[in-house]
């Protein structure tokens, strides 16, 4: 498969962080005991923060779920966005890089009253950093799941690009026994077209707090390059998540995937 991202390609970045992440080796996903209690057989709406559902008053229909995920999600969602998000948020996974550490840090409250967070990036470059603040929201009673690098490099590999946080959290998702997954608020940056990509409020969170890697603008728009388009290929996650739907029957698409895949 060729290697669409400006990182370098998985076997060379696990040959490079070998001693750092216990091998030179791709392996298979370690289920978490707890987490998979969590999930047997349930319902999952996974809800991204794209705005292409604003207007779409599937708040209700979202908590219907068992079970609900929020990729990206680090904050309360302010009851404004109830009627087309849905209110309840039972785990989070994320990406968790530097300054979105800072944001949960401060957010410790919201974390507190989640079932499970999940890490779904890897954590290589970050020199003990990681674990610090893992180990700390662990101290302060969260449930905290990360599962090793040389797992998340594996999923690189076999998709063909340096994941973003919401395929990424997928794939470790589809390895639990869950009933269904009803995927909404996803739209792969607008499918890689960038610009108006988040709903406001994740816009102004993620924009003051990114240190300018998301500059602020009145327009609330991403461009290529602060999306890291070069980075994250937003074309070959597409057409994974078009293969997985047409071999996994667990997987609902809302209307906007529909259309757009």
């Amino acid at each position: 498969m060729t290697w669409c991202s400006s990182a370098p390609p998985p076997e060379r970045q696990i040959e490079m962080y070998s001693k750092n992440i216990g091998g030179n080796t791709f392996i298979d996903y370690e289920k978490d005991p707890e987490l998979e209690q969590l999930l047997l057989n349930k319902t999952i709406a996974f809800v991204g923060p794209s705005n292409n559902i604003v207007g779409k008053d599937m708040g209700s229909f979202i908590d219907s779920h068992d079970i609900i995920i929020r990729p990206g999600q680090l904050t309360f969602l302010d009851e404004s966005l109830h009627e087309d998000y849905g209110k309840k948020t039972d785990i989070i996974f994320h990406s968790f890089n530097s300054w979105e550490k800072e944001i949960a840090n401060n957010n410790v409250e919201f974390l507190q009253t989640l079932k499970y967070v999940v890490g779904c990036m890897v954590c290589i470059s970050e020199c003990g950093g990681y674990e610090k603040f893992m180990n700390n929201l662990i101290s302060k009673g969260i449930n905290f799941h990360k599962p090793n690098d040389r797992y998340i490099f594996k999923n690189f590999r076999d998709v063909g690009t340096t994941l973003s946080c919401g395929i990424s959290s997928l794939l470790i998702l589809l390895n639990y026994d869950i009933k269904s997954v009803y995927i909404t608020g996803m739209d792969f940056y607008n499918m890689g077209k960038y610009g108006k990509v988040y709903r406001d409020d994740y816009f102004n969170t993620v924009s003051k707090s990114s240190r300018g890697h998301i500059p602020h603008n009145n327009q609330h728009t991403v461009s290529h390059s602060a999306g890291r388009s070069d980075l994250h290929n937003q074309e070959v996650q597409i057409s994974h998540l078009r293969k997985l739907a047409s071999e996994d029957k667990r997987i609902i698409l809302d209307e906007y995937l529909t259309n757009n895949l």
